[in-house]
């Protein structure tokens, strides 16, 4: 018999992302979707996986919100990955295509925040192992 556990991720989760301490870590894109935030508008969800030292399998998550007053934020991680979007309906695609993708992230914290905050350094090669110089 099947237990289904998947209401437990979220919690989990949470719990990983506070382990990782402030610093510039490679990590793979293990998940990169669009959802709906708690304030219900659009977002950009990066689960990033740390690939090595002491923290290797923890998982970070970044959120980019997807309005007018961010769609740099947006523009700037895909042009890190190479990447010239024209229409925001491809957005779903063009994040399924990062998957596999590795990159340098670098990690800190806002006063009074206790979940890290990631940005994107650099990418270091795509999901097929094609390295970036």
């Amino acid at each position: 018999m099947s237990i289904e556990l998947s209401n437990l991720n979220h919690a989990l989760n949470s719990r990983i992302n506070g382990m990782v301490p402030a610093g510039i870590y490679r990590a793979e894109i293990v998940r990169a979707t669009v959802e709906t935030s708690k304030s219900d508008n659009p977002q950009i969800v990066y689960n990033l996986e740390i690939e090595s030292g002491s923290h290797a399998g923890a998982i970070v998550m970044k959120f980019t919100q997807l309005t007018e007053g961010t769609i740099d934020y947006v523009i700037d991680d895909m042009h890190l990955f190479k990447i010239s979007i024209r229409d925001m309906n491809d957005l779903p695609a063009i994040l399924e295509s990062l998957v596999g993708t590795l990159v340098d992230i670098e990690v800190s914290y806002r006063e009074g925040y206790k979940y890290p905050v990631p940005r994107f350094v650099r990418m270091i090669c795509r999901a097929d192992r094609t390295y970036i110089d």
